[in-house]
């Protein structure tokens, strides 16, 4: 099955900001503490997106992102399985 569009970089929807996982919308960063997250340059590249979704995957269905999380493919997605302690 193929899908054509008629036009180059054609928008086809739109989410708002809020509605995504990101290191804006976690928890984590501010009980990090602002300075400190940017202190280590958290806020830049990957690194605090990850630790992001692993402070959101280790909150489980009581952080706002779990149940979010619960429902992304363990085969393709499974933060839990990497073997890291969390304590």
């Amino acid at each position: 099955m193929s899908i054509c569009f008629s036009q180059k970089d054609t928008v086809l929807f739109t989410l708002p900001r809020s509605l995504t996982l990101s290191m804006r919308t976690s928890s984590l960063p501010s009980k990090f503490g602002e300075c400190e997250w940017k202190k280590y340059q958290l806020h830049k590249g990957w690194v605090g997106l990850i630790l992001c979704m692993l402070w959101e995957d280790q909150a489980g269905k009581e952080g706002y992102w779990g149940e979010y999380i619960s429902e992304w493919d363990s085969k393709i997605m499974n933060i839990s399985g990497l073997g890291l302690n969390y304590d």
